[in-house]
C-alpha cells in the first residue's frame, strides 16, 4: 500500500490485494500526476534600464536601481563572488502535460522486472520499493529552443530557462503486521521514551530496513505542430504567457 503522507501526488491510499507483478503494476504504476513544461524568465544585473522602460518593467527597473545604489554605498567589490548576483524572476510558468500522457507505463529494463519479482518474493517485511515514473518527450528540446527564440523576438531581454519536469516517485509498503507495527507512531514514541529501547531498536532497523528501486517509462503523445501553434500565440514578451502573472522575488 501507499501512504499519502510520503507520496505528495497521491491523495488517497492505494492498496493491491494480489501478490503478482501484473496486479502490482496495475495498482501502483499508474500515470504520473506531475508532467509539465516549465518556462522561467530571469532578468540579470547586466540588463540595462532602457530595456526595462521599453518593456514597461517599472518594478524591475526600480529594483535594479536600488541594487546598484546599495552596491555603491556599501562599497561591494565587483570581484567579490561570495554574494549572489542580482537576478529577478520575471515569470515562472508551468504548462500541464498530463493530459497528453499515453498508455500504461512499462518497466524501463529487464533488470527492473527482476528487481520487482525479487521484492515480491522477499521475506523481509520491512523492505519497501520505490517506483520512479519518468515521462519521456523526445521533441521537448526543440520546443524549448523555439520558446527561447520566440520570447527573444517578442523583446524579452533576459535569460529564459525551459525545463521538462516529468518525474514522480511512488513509495510502496508491505501490508504486513510487523511493518505496520514498526511504522506506528505510538511504537516509535514508546521506543524513544524507554531507556535501552533505542540502543536495540536503531541497529535492528538499520540491518532490516531496505529500499529497492525500479523505473518505469511513460510517453507524451501530441501533435507538435498544433501544440506549438497554440503555444506561440500565447507567449508574451513581458509576462511570459498571455494571461499570466509576474512572479516576484
Amino acid at each position: 500500500y501507499t501512504d499519502p503522507k510520503y507520496t505528495h501526488t497521491l491523495r488517497q491510499r492505494v492498496i493491491c490485494e494480489e501478490g503478482g507483478s501484473e496486479a502490482f503494476l496495475r495498482a501502483f504504476n499508474t500515470q504520473p500526476q506531475v508532467a509539465r513544461l516549465r518556462i522561467i524568465g530571469k532578468i540579470s544585473e547586466d540588463t540595462d534600464v532602457i530595456s526595462h522602460l521599453r518593456n514597461r518593467r517599472y518594478g524591475s527597473m526600480f529594483e535594479h536601481g536600488f541594487h546598484r545604489v546599495s552596491e555603491f554605498f556599501c562599497g561591494r567589490d565587483h570581484d567579490d563572488t561570495r554574494l549572489p548576483s542580482w537576478e529577478a524572476v520575471e515569470f515562472d510558468i508551468s504548462l500541464d502535460l498530463t493530459p497528453f500522457i499515453t498508455g500504461d507505463g512499462h518497466l524501463a529494463s529487464p533488470a527492473d522486472v527482476v528487481t520487482l519479482e525479487k521484492h515480491l518474493r522477499a521475506n523481509n517485511s520491512l523492505e519497501v520499493i520505490i517506483i520512479r515514473k519518468e515521462v519521456e518527450w523526445s521533441c521537448w528540446e526543440d520546443i524549448a529552443t523555439n520558446i527561447k527564440q520566440r520570447l527573444r523576438g517578442l523583446g524579452f531581454p533576459g535569460q529564459v530557462e525551459v525545463q521538462l519536469e516529468a518525474v514522480e516517485e511512488t513509495l510502496v509498503y508491505r501490508n504486513h503486521p510487523w511493518q505496520n507495527f514498526v511504522r506506528n507512531r505510538v511504537t516509535q514514541a514508546l521506543i524513544l521514551l524507554s531507556l535501552i529501547g533505542p540502543c536495540l531498536w536503531v541497529p535492528y532497523l538499520y540491518t532490516k530496513q531496505r529500499t529497492v528501486r525500479v523505473s518505469s517509462k511513460f510517453r507524451v503523445n501530441l501533435d507538435l505542430v498544433c501544440f506549438w501553434e497554440h503555444l506561440s500565440h500565447g507567449l508574451h514578451g513581458v509576462y511570459g504567457f498571455e494571461g499570466g502573472h509576474r512572479a516576484t522575488r
